[in-house]
Order: structure tokens, then C-alpha cells, then sequence
């Protein structure tokens, strides 16, 4: 059971990833574009199961 809610929860990380960047390379505004990234980074490191 855990292993699902994991795959879901990497799942769930991935998608919203997706929509960070997608609203990151639709941006014009340099200081939208850094929140971008800073939001992406946390979500990266969980995709990729950095601690």
C-alpha cells in the first residue's frame, strides 16, 4: 500500500512539475521566471528521491 501512495505521490510531483514549467517558459517577466525555478527545485528533488 505504501508503494502506491508513493507512485501517486511521484505521480502527483511530476504533473505539477510539468505545469511549473510550462507557465516558466510562457513567462516574459524575469522575477515570475525565478519563482518558477524556485518552486521547481523541491519538487525536482522529490522526483528524483533527494532527501
Amino acid at each position: 500500500m505504501a508503494s502506491v501512495i508513493n507512485a501517486i505521490y511521484h505521480i502527483m510531483a511530476a504533473a505539477i512539475g510539468l505545469l511549473i514549467i510550462n507557465n516558466f517558459l510562457k513567462t516574459k517577466k524575469l522575477q515570475d521566471a525565478a519563482m518558477y525555478v524556485i518552486i521547481l527545485v523541491p519538487l525536482i528533488d522529490r522526483i528524483l528521491r533527494f532527501k
